[in-house]
């Protein structure tokens, strides 16, 4: 369908998955136009079967914390994970933080009042004064959690 419209102007469908609506738009698939492909972007079929299932929400974060110096937010943030790795439950999370301790990590990390999905740098320590675990916040994983 892609190759048949090239240079043509392409009726779509778009369904976002989130709002659950579909709103039409026009394309042009060029190979001309300085990158990879026809249409400059990437499609990737991903399957959220059971995703709700899978969410680390973060619950509540103590002051002065490694997590409140990074800027994270109770009950608002969902951690997702970081470049390499997804956090589908609380023990990844584990997992991944104890790889970092004393070093900065990356998490990209979603907001439910923003909408928007954020990369924030925190350092896992233990020497930060709380003694709270190395972040300095509580998670909770699962369905009851989004």
């Amino acid at each position: 369908m892609i190759k048949d419209s090239e240079n043509k102007p392409l009726p779509l469908t778009i369904y976002n998955i989130k709002s659950e609506t579909t709103r039409d738009v026009v394309i042009t698939p060029k190979r001309n136009w300085g990158g990879q492909g026809m249409l400059g972007v990437t499609i990737r079929f991903d399957s959220f079967w059971r995703a709700e299932e899978s969410l680390v929400r973060v619950l509540e974060v103590v002051p002065d914390s490694p997590a409140e110096l990074a800027g994270l937010k109770a009950e608002d943030d969902y951690l997702l994970g970081t470049a390499e790795k997804v956090f589908k439950d609380t023990d990844t999370l584990y997992e991944e933080v104890q790889k970092y301790l004393e070093a900065t990590i990356e998490f990209y990390v979603y907001n439910t009042k923003t909408d928007a999905v954020r990369v924030v740098v925190v350092m896992p320590t233990l020497n930060w004064g709380d003694g709270q675990g190395s972040l300095g916040l509580s998670v909770g994983h699962g369905y009851l959690h989004r």
